[in-house]
């Protein structure tokens, strides 16, 4: 399990969040994660050295557009797709 994932289940309470997708930077990792149970995908961009976060959901419906977001903000950050 990834420091960001079990980050992310930390924050929601909710050990069933599963990855979509992640990244890492040279100053953090982001992530798109699946809450099955609650019908929503979930962007987090998480910046490690300043212990800051942002985050935000989509409905299952939106997941195009959840990765589309997500691959922009990695992107601009210069991070890299980490690969299980």
């Amino acid at each position: 399990m990834s420091k960001t994932l079990q980050f992310v289940r930390e924050l929601f309470g909710d050990e069933g969040l599963v990855i979509l997708k992640e990244w890492n930077g040279p100053n953090g990792s982001m992530g798109v994660y699946h809450a099955k149970d609650v019908g929503y995908i979930y962007l987090l961009v998480f910046i490690q050295s300043q212990q800051r976060h942002c985050t935000h959901q989509y409905p299952d419906t939106e997941k195009t557009q959840a990765f589309h977001d997500a691959e922009i903000i990695a992107a601009f950050a210069g991070a890299q797709e980490m690969v299980a």
